[in-house]
């Protein structure tokens, strides 16, 4: 589970980087291999710092948390999306909208709700990291907004 998310991670910072929302320096791609090596590196030090720290079953839950969270919000999104801007182009379909992204939004919430209090106290804390380092850097190089 933490090597998936540790690689998902990577691309998500090199996509990230590119943006605007975090230094350019993690977009570099490797001249050989054509990877962010850059953002590989460092998420992979601090995924095995994390393993290495904490109990493994805490780091497990905090990333489940994360992965549900990020699940149900794109499950949300799917229904803002189709409402809000439906002349966009789909690049994947989902089948019986709305009762997929609402069943999926919906069981994904439920899990959440199960785990125990330091997990959700844990994942505030990087959702309070993450709006601080947008607040203090994204929101300036932004290129979606013209930033940069």
């Amino acid at each position: 589970v933490l090597f998936a998310n540790m690689l998902a991670g990577a691309r998500i910072g090199f996509a990230l980087s590119r943006d605007g929302l975090i230094p350019g320096w993690f977009s570099a791609v490797h001249a050989r291999y054509r990877t962010p090596h850059r953002a590989t590196l460092v998420l992979g030090v601090a995924t095995a710092a994390a393993a290495g720290l904490f109990p493994l079953t805490t780091v497990a839950e905090v990333v489940n948390f994360g992965m549900l969270a990020a699940f149900a919000v794109i499950c949300a999104a799917i229904l803002v999306l189709r409402r809000k801007r439906p002349e966009l182009k789909r690049s994947f379909r989902v089948p019986f909208v709305p009762l997929v992204p609402v069943i999926g939004a919906g069981f994904s919430l439920w899990l959440i709700y199960g785990l125990p209090v330091g997990v959700w106290l844990g994942f505030a804390a990087w959702m309070v990291a993450g709006v601080l380092l947008y607040l203090g850097y994204g929101l300036r190089h932004s290129r979606l907004a013209g930033g940069a």
